[in-house]
């Protein structure tokens, strides 16, 4: 795969990530304040047009391959490492990575949505930044999710 269809396919499975932490929080009724939960249905919204309108041809087996890893992956992880706030710790540094290494218009038109969602949602989470529990569980989860895509070598 070259550089740009690499590129593009990464992004798709973090946006499918993306799509997993916040229907994990949907479900676990993470958030009693209706207008976080509409948010969290935003957020969704958003993403399945990120995944739909994303620019470029995607390789699904590429795709699913790296979600597969990912999961077996995060079966490992203890389940209290996967609460709400690391799940919003890592939504938004995905969005923000994201964000960042979108190039284009339509990219970045896609992203935006999400940016102040999960700002929100941090803020209430964690206004002051202080859960690094939060913080570290996010890390290393991400920190691994990025090795098997190979994002950010």
């Amino acid at each position: 795969m070259d550089g740009m269809s690499n590129q593009l396919n990464r992004a798709i499975v973090l946006i499918d990530v993306l799509y997993l932490c916040t229907d994990t929080m949907i479900k676990v009724n993470a958030f009693a304040r209706v207008d976080l939960r509409a948010d969290l249905c935003a957020a969704q919204e958003a993403l399945v047009m990120a995944e739909q309108k994303w620019p470029g041809f995607k390789n699904k087996k590429w795709i699913m391959d790296r979600g597969k890893q990912f999961r077996v992956f995060a079966d490992t992880v203890p389940a209290w490492e996967f609460g709400t706030p690391t799940l919003v710790a890592m939504c938004e540094r995905m969005v923000a990575d994201l964000d960042e290494n979108a190039r284009t218009p339509l990219k970045r038109e896609l992203i935006s949505p999400l940016v102040p969602i999960f700002k929100r949602l941090h803020d209430y989470v964690d206004k002051e930044g202080r859960n690094f529990i939060a913080y570290d569980s996010s890390d290393k989860l991400l920190n691994e999710l990025y090795k098997i895509i190979g994002w950010k070598d």
